[in-house]
């Protein structure tokens, strides 16, 4: 975790399967910072050999279950966003009560708390501030994938994220630097919510803005 912290690795690669060679695998030794991270998780265990392609030499390595990818979500989330004396890190608990009970405002305080405790690696470059406003989505949501729905694909674009549970959906748009009316705009647009008109739960459509300059979330509508 404190590897993957030290350096700007995209770990939103490792959630689908990566190829990697046979003799770079093999040959491999963690004696500096700069030594690829990916046999570092294959040694420790966290990726395991799904196949092998005998004429490219290569492997292709994932994790080997869906407990595994959880536990390394989680270590690398509370290595980067836990508060500094706080033992508990985070816990996506509290996330799923909000979404089970419909409460949208706190889903988006829960954010704003984890945005709050982010060490920001350069305040002066908007593109590592996109990365890492990004990684924070991608990782509360990747985690709560473990435990609700995921639907993020439709026919007249592609929702950032959605998320179903037995009472409600949540169809959210993220932008940076822009009106949280736009994304909530986008959303009737790209008519995301269409699906779901005839499926008898209640469906929150959630425009969310994040400011590079507060390096938070600043504004959010829903309807």
């Amino acid at each position: 975790m404190k590897r993957i912290h030290s350096e700007y690795y995209d770990f939103k690669h490792l959630i689908n399967d990566v190829r990697y060679s046979k003799d770079s695998l093999k040959t491999y030794k963690d004696d500096s910072l700069t030594a690829d991270l990916i046999p570092l998780l294959y040694y420790t265990g966290y990726l395991t050999i799904k196949s092998y392609d005998k004429s490219t030499r290569r492997y292709t390595l994932g994790f080997p279950n869906n407990e595994v990818e959880l536990s390394f979500l989680t270590g690398l989330i509370n290595e980067f966003y836990r508060k500094p004396g706080d033992l508990s890190g985070f816990n996506y608990s509290d996330f799923l009560d909000d979404f089970f009970e419909g409460e949208v405002d706190n889903v988006i305080n829960r954010f704003q708390a984890l945005y709050s405790t982010l060490p920001y690696a350069n305040d002066n470059n908007v593109k590592y501030l996109e990365r890492d406003f990004q990684n924070v989505i991608f990782l509360v949501f990747t985690i709560l994938g473990q435990f609700v729905i995921s639907e993020p694909h439709f026919s007249k674009g592609r929702a950032d994220t959605i998320v179903c549970t037995e009472k409600y959906v949540y169809l959210f748009e993220f932008k940076m630097d822009c009106d949280a009316q736009v994304a909530l705009n986008q959303i009737d647009e790209k008519d995301y919510a269409g699906r779901f008109k005839m499926d008898g739960r209640k469906v929150f459509k959630i425009g969310v803005n994040f400011s590079s300059s507060e390096k938070n979330i600043t504004d959010w509508k829903v309807l």
